[in-house]
């Protein structure tokens, strides 16, 4: 089953850099979060964070997340012994510094209008 929700994020601390804090759980599934994060690469919109939760995966995702460094300045990759994908949206949440919280499945590979298109008409300016 795949997940996508938008949430706002109300009383953030003063540290909010991004709009949008994408978090992703990932468990066993590098090609999965490749995918992904190269939909990201084509977003018309980048004012967002990503955050993945690795949980304790025994086949990691942390090579490809490195690959992606340099194209997202605001990327962070976090593992945790298995707790289950509750656990790890729950982490992420707490990790997230931007406005709106999107929680993401490692399966979803996002069109490049789908921000602009869905979430522009949610954005505060």
């Amino acid at each position: 089953m795949r997940y996508s929700f938008v949430i706002p994020v109300y009383n953030r601390p003063d540290e909010v850099r991004e709009l949008y804090s994408f978090v992703i759980p990932v468990y066993n599934r590098p090609d999965e979060v490749r995918e992904l994060l190269e939909s990201l690469t084509h977003q018309e919109l980048f004012d967002f964070e990503i955050v993945i939760i690795e949980d304790g995966s025994s086949v990691s995702s942390e090579a490809v997340v490195e690959s992606y460094r340099g194209s997202f300045p605001a990327l962070r990759y976090i593992a945790v012994p298995n707790g289950g994908p509750s656990r790890a949206r729950n982490l992420g949440a707490r990790e997230a510094t931007g406005e709106y919280l999107i929680i993401l499945d490692s399966d979803v590979v996002l069109s490049s209008t789908q921000m602009s298109s869905c979430l522009l008409p949610i954005s505060p300016q």
